[in-house]
């Protein structure tokens, strides 16, 4: 569990998002063992319905949207589909779970736990989730405790193993559900990150309800699960930022050859045009010539080239480490020392190579 923590996720929270109902084909199993079987649900209107429940015997579980009055069959893993596109997209929805009070259920621990992630990139770390427990069932986190926040590939790694849900608010002993009881969790998401266009993926919750007599300290049923997913490796990450596309980038220095030249996509826009670049060489570099293709010299300068193009040259110690036996470096649309009067033709008057974005080639110059 984390420590409580009110307000919106991230400052760009909007409150008047609209709910979507996500989740629904949601089940449980007896004390006997596990039901099998996977559900996959596209987004529902919030005037449609949908729940769950799978007869089990001695405890059977019922999960439903708040909106609705009543519960229907289904699985007991349901997938759920995040789509945002622009930072400040999110949603949020609320599931209720119950023991009905029919005359034969038993008092029963219920669990749930997430699908790990699956990337520690894109929509997985630019996607910030709250989950909670709604103890009053209105949808809102405000006297709810806190079952975990962050990015969601953080989110989704820590809840794999299994989350019990307290049957009773009142206390933090995880106290079984009683027949005839409902309570509530809720799920908030929104993007505070840019992402390069559309972008979706599916994140499932797998629940289960276990009998409570007899038991006096409930077990997560899915207790040691890990995820092999590393959130925090995220050095191959390509960055989506808003700037403009480059449109070669020119090494220069004496004998170059491609061969020599390690290039790798760092960020993109929202064009899917590179707007930064990693490299390494195994020779040494005494210049990097860029340009941009939309004549503007970008926002670390603010200056205008009259819509021709635009150069920027990065060269010396403080732009290129050299080790003695090559050179590596960065380069990101709009830095660099801007240079109005460049020559594209011959970006490297010494000699080198230059590599053609759009054409995906290497020539030399």
């Amino acid at each position: 569990m984390s420590d409580r923590r009110d307000g919106p996720i991230g400052e760009s929270y909007t409150p008047g998002l609209s709910r979507r109902a996500v989740l629904s084909g949601m089940g449980a199993v007896g004390i006997a063992g596990a039901v099998g079987g996977f559900g996959t649900l596209a987004y529902v209107k919030d005037t449609e319905r949908a729940g769950a429940r799978i007869e089990a015997g001695v405890v059977d579980l019922e999960l439903c949207w708040t909106e609705d009055e009543d519960c229907e069959p289904g699985d007991d893993r349901v997938t759920m589909p995040i789509t945002v596109a622009e930072v400040g997209d999110g949603g949020s929805a609320t599931v209720r779970y119950q023991l009905p009070d029919d005359g034969r259920n038993n008092p029963g621990h219920v669990w749930f736990r997430t699908s790990c992630p699956v990337d520690a990139c894109g929509l997985e770390r630019a996607v910030e989730a709250r989950l909670y427990r709604d103890d009053d069932c209105d949808g809102a986190f405000d006297r709810g405790e806190l079952i975990e926040e962050g990015r969601l590939c953080d989110v989704l790694s820590r809840l794999n193993d299994g989350v019990l849900l307290d049957g009773d608010p009142a206390t933090d002993d995880g106290d079984p559900l009683q027949p005839g009881e409902t309570r509530c969790f809720g799920i908030e998401w929104e993007l505070v990150d840019p992402l390069c266009g559309e972008d979706e993926l599916e994140v499932s919750f797998q629940f289960r309800a276990e009998q409570a007599r007899h038991t006096t300290e409930p077990v997560s049923p899915w207790e040691g699960a890990t995820c092999e997913v590393d959130c925090d490796d995220t050095a191959d990450c390509t960055q989506c930022l808003d700037l403009g596309g480059i449109s070669f980038v020119a090494f220069c220095g004496a004998n170059l050859s491609p061969d020599d030249i390690d290039l790798r996509v760092s960020a993109v826009n929202v064009d899917g045009e590179p707007v930064g670049f990693d490299w390494t060489s195994t020779k040494r570099i005494d210049g990097v010539v860029m340009k941009l293709g939309n004549g503007y010299g970008g926002a670390q300068t603010g200056a205008s080239t009259g819509g021709e193009f635009a150069m920027y040259e990065f060269g010396g110690p403080v732009d290129i480490e050299d080790d003695g036996a090559g050179s590596k470096g960065s380069i990101l649309s709009g830095e660099g020392n801007l240079v109005l009067d460049g020559r594209p033709w011959a970006p490297c008057p010494s000699g080198g190579v230059k590599y053609e974005i759009d054409e995906e080639a290497w020539e030399r110059v």
